[in-house]
């Protein structure tokens, strides 16, 4: 601890030349420093690797534009291309680079991996086993999307449910709730407030209800997969029932795909490491593929980039912006601007679809074949300029940006009247160029303390930081019965887990 707090202080003045592109120096300098922390926090066998993969992740990740404000695609691939600079390691064979203590900057893990990596060669035989000491990968699996070898049926959901669906029937009963955030104790009450789940079967019970979850399943819990199995088995049985259970896409669950884990618990990091990456392991027959993402989370990366495990049956089929009735539902926002530029609601869905199913990076490497260190920082470097370039701008941006995931226009600051300019002005335009005689748009993104209505009612915020990961924020629901009224208006009301069901007009944020 000693040497790590010297070193914080000590490379302070450099991440500002490292940050900047400019100061080549400064960054080898700092790169130097991190490598021999590294080494003396993971370098010897009773050490673990406490400090070896938070290292490996800052490399990797360091390009992300989110830390340092950079939010243009040229910026990005700018700022990816030059934040790390190649590592001179000529004139080391293969066996002594991988073992020299320059990969120390790895952590102990991907250190194992790597000389893992040097015993084999590139002529073994195919048929999928562990010959002596060398791993033995059949060909078909080599250079192939990891979701193409395999897509586990329990996070499938229904690709039906259409992304305009506003002729409903007098009296249907939609309900919604906002971020989730790996936990599962909170996903559960909302579900059984919302009275679409048994409590103590989990199974649905909503008949022909349509739920809408409205983004951020993903990030700051350690029960982000069991949140998500949950939700795929109540959205197959909620279309069995004539009901349904719509995923929303937020920014986190962008951000995974960007492979940017900031956000991510180390529980949560545990969780996908066991059922995606040790199911991993045991398909292709060999760790080594997490070598092309250089311990930067590799379950988690392979399971949520475009191509990945879980893009053909979940994700893919989640939703950017989906109207249900006369509601519009997203996670962030929605301006007339998006709707233009981006194709309009549909147009959304089918890039984001698309992407998800066609954009997987172009280079996969299973089998772990890289001949220096330096390959295979580059290798993991690339394939996150790649998804970060490639994603639909509605699933694109950052912290400040208006993008659909990522605007907070109409609901900051919270439990309070939107202070952004024309806030008012902005939703009424979108509505405008929704059509389908959408009255409403409902978010999550920005948590407040209870359910509310900003905007002269146009804006509902249902966000109320439900996870123990944000603020355990007691879960609401929105509930609104379609033309529920005796003069063809909707019936809105809040469901609560103790004050039973609050109407609409006593959740109005009053303007001044």
């Amino acid at each position: 601890m000693i040497l790590l707090f010297s070193g914080v202080c000590l490379s302070f003045p450099f991440v500002s030349g490292i940050k900047s592109g400019k100061n080549l120096a400064s960054r080898r300098a700092w790169l130097l420093f991190m490598t021999v922390v590294a080494f003396f926090s993971n370098g010897t066998k009773n050490r673990g690797n406490t400090m070896g993969k938070p290292v490996m992740a800052f490399l990797i990740r360091s390009h992300s534009t989110r830390r340092v404000g950079l939010n243009s695609a040229s910026q990005r691939a700018f700022f990816t291309r030059t934040i790390v600079p190649p590592l001179s390691l000529s004139g080391l064979t293969r066996r002594q680079l991988l073992e020299t203590s320059s990969l120390a900057i790895c952590s102990g893990q991907l250190r194992q991996l790597a000389i893992m990596s040097s015993k084999g060669d590139n002529n073994n035989s195919v048929g999928g086993k562990k010959d002596d000491d060398k791993i033995v990968v059949p060909e078909t699996v080599k250079n192939v999307p990891l979701g193409n070898l395999w897509s586990p049926e329990e996070y499938s959901i229904p690709s039906s449910f259409p992304d305009i669906k506003s002729d409903l029937p007098v009296g249907q009963r939609i309900v919604s709730f906002g971020d989730i955030h790996g936990d599962i104790r909170a996903l559960k009450q909302f579900l059984v407030t919302a009275r679409v789940m048994d409590d103590a079967t989990s199974k649905w019970i909503g008949n022909n209800t349509i739920c809408v979850q409205c983004g951020d399943i993903l990030d700051r819990g350690d029960e982000e997969l069991e949140c998500l199995r949950l939700m795929a088995s109540l959205a197959r049985q909620a279309e069995e029932e004539g009901g349904a259970l719509v995923m929303l896409h937020g920014n986190h669950e962008a951000m995974n795909a960007e492979g940017h884990f900031q956000y991510a618990n180390p529980g949560g990091n545990f969780e996908f490491d066991h059922f995606i990456g040790k199911k991993l392991d045991q398909q292709l027959n060999t760790p080594l593929w997490r070598l092309q993402y250089a311990d930067n989370q590799p379950a988690r990366w392979a399971a949520c980039e475009p191509g990945g495990v879980l893009a053909q049956q979940l994700l893919s089929n989640m939703k950017v912006v989906v109207v249900v009735g006369r509601t519009c539902f997203v996670h962030a926002g929605l301006t007339a601007g998006h709707i233009k530029n981006y194709g309009g609601i549909e147009g959304m869905n089918r890039a984001t679809r698309d992407w998800f199913l066609n954009g997987a990076y172009g280079e996969f490497n299973n089998t772990g074949q890289y001949e220096t260190l330096d390959q295979i920082i580059r290798a993991a470097q690339n394939r996150a300029e790649a998804g970060t370039t490639s994603i639909p701008d509605c699933l694109s941006g950052g912290i400040g940006d208006s993008s659909p995931i990522w605007m907070r226009s109409y609901s900051q600051p919270a439990n309070r009247a939107p202070t952004a300019p024309n806030a008012q002005g902005l939703i009424d335009d979108a509505l405008n160029a929704i059509g389908h005689d959408v009255q409403r748009m409902v978010m999550g993104h920005t948590p407040q303390r209870h359910i509310n209505a900003a905007l002269k009612g146009k804006a509902w915020r249902v966000d109320v930081g439900a996870s123990k990961g944000v603020m355990s924020g007691s879960p609401e629901v929105l509930e609104i019965i379609h033309k529920g009224a005796k003069n063809g208006d909707d019936i809105v009301n809040v469901l609560t887990m103790y004050e039973g069901v609050v109407p609409s007009k006593e959740r109005q944020i009053v303007e001044f």
